[in-house]
């Protein structure tokens, strides 16, 4: 097992799950209107457009979670 390749996927999903209130937050004010800077109003999130921005959360968390199974294939998969 490589260290440096260790400490750089526990480096990667710390700051990772570290920054997914921030995506969190972000998707809440983008569907309740309050990130007016975008241009984004309540009248925007509807149907479709509200279903797709509530799944950006899970699609980055099942990310971080193919990098780690990526780097464990890889890892794990070396002959020798």
């Amino acid at each position: 097992m490589d260290v440096r390749g260790i400490m750089g996927l526990i480096i990667v999903l710390v700051v990772g799950l570290a920054m997914t209130p921030v995506i969190t937050t972000a998707v809440s004010d983008a569907i309740k209107g309050e990130n007016k800077d975008v241009g984004v109003t309540d009248d925007d999130m509807t149907g479709a457009s509200k279903t797709m921005i509530e799944l950006v959360p899970l699609f980055y968390v099942i990310g971080l979670l193919l990098a780690a199974v990526a780097w464990a294939t890889k890892e794990f998969g070396k002959k020798g």
